[in-house]
């Protein structure tokens, strides 16, 4: 029996039943539910896959920490088949990391995560605040001498901001794996910003710098393959230049696509050891090598 299955789903207008991401009509025992479009189970695999690969060959190294920086309320619903599945903070529960902090400005999913995890003996920091606010909070969390995994998973550009990362990750090892919404969310402003129509500083914050401008006037204002390798670059650069490794080709990266086989956003993963892009490579495998399609005889985990 499927766990959480809700047949309504797959007739929601979900333009109408969602706030700030979450559910309006279905709540989690109480607690607000996310609602979560049928690839988001394709962005988990690389989540799972980092923690499964990295845990394992890590965990008598260092100190494991994983960070999510936008984790929600724990759970969602998979809105084209109504299933309730764990999202990415009940995900890394799963694994042997020694210590949790998870990062939200939503009041309610805050509790929502709080209610998932009230029976979790292991050391978790859920902390109400921005990320963007709550960075160098972060930070001072870390150990030394540990490894940390760094999910930044925001719905658009204006809740990132390069600083915040530049922030968590100064002194440590951090490894990052970020969603860049360059079709769902960039594509769709970029124009606007370089025309003055709309404000461009959440562009220049999430970038950190304003030369994306440059580089768009250069092509024309126009998204081609080469303007979209050049915008790559120049974001993995940032993180470069602040002590993380750069590949010896750009493949850190891997684009999630709909379910009509669009590109929507991109997963970016950057590692300041040159082991980390190996393990990438094992986790891009891990990923693909799974079944897109939701097996409706799977028990999504309860914790």
């Amino acid at each position: 029996m499927v766990s959480g299955l809700n047949p309504d789903c797959i007739h929601c207008n979900r333009k109408i039943n969602r706030k700030q991401g979450n559910c309006s009509r279905y709540f989690n025992d109480g607690h607000v539910i996310r609602c979560g479009p049928p690839w988001t189970i394709f962005k988990h695999n690389f989540i799972k896959g980092y923690c499964e690969i990295v845990t394992k060959a890590m965990a008598k190294k260092y100190h494991l920490t994983y960070i999510d920086i936008f984790c929600g309320p724990g759970k969602y619903f998979d809105r084209a088949n109504g299933v309730q599945l764990n999202g990415s903070p009940l995900i890394a529960m799963e694994y042997a990391f020694n210590n949790y902090i998870f990062v939200d400005c939503n009041k309610q999913n805050v509790k929502a995560l709080q209610y998932c995890l009230q029976n979790e003996s292991r050391n978790t920091d859920i902390l109400l605040n921005d990320c963007n606010r709550a960075a160098n909070d972060i930070n001072v969390k870390l150990r030394p001498y540990s490894l940390s995994f760094c999910l930044a998973d925001p719905d658009n550009l204006r809740q990132l901001r390069y600083d915040t990362l530049k922030t968590i990750a100064q002194g440590k090892k951090v490894d990052l794996l970020i969603n860049f919404p360059y079709w769902m969310d960039y594509k769709r402003n970029a124009k606007d910003y370089v025309n003055g129509k709309k404000d461009s500083t959440p562009a220049d914050l999430f970038f950190g710098t304003k030369e994306w401008k440059n580089i768009l006037k250069r092509n024309g204002l126009k998204f081609t393959d080469k303007f979209f390798k050049e915008l790559i670059e120049l974001y993995l650069y940032q993180f470069y230049k602040i002590g993380y490794a750069r590949p010896r080709k750009i493949d850190n990266f891997q684009i999630i696509k709909n379910t009509i086989g669009k590109p929507i956003y991109l997963l970016l993963f950057l590692s300041k050891n040159e082991l980390g892009y190996k393990f990438w490579k094992e986790i891009v495998q891990y990923a693909k090598g799974r079944n897109l399609e939701l097996d409706l005889n799977y028990n999504a985990p309860t914790h």
